[in-house]
């Protein structure tokens, strides 16, 4: 699971599109979930409807692969 901040810094973007790239190339299961208009941090510092619909997927995956 991966959350991808529309609004990263690039430095961080780039460190992102690598795992990205890196994760689809020797086929890992990898669920992306955008956002937008987050910035880094997003999920801590921007309580918005666009932040919380993006961290509960997170949230519901960690949870179901402790099942």
């Amino acid at each position: 699971m991966l959350t991808r901040a529309g609004r990263e810094r690039p430095p961080s973007a780039d460190t992102v599109e690598a795992f990205t790239r890196a994760a689809r190339a020797c086929g890992a299961r990898l669920t992306i979930v955008d956002v937008p208009n987050g910035r880094h941090g997003f999920d801590m510092v921007d309580h918005t409807d666009e932040s919380r619909d993006a961290a509960k997927p997170a949230f519901d995956a960690v949870l179901a692969s402790m099942n």
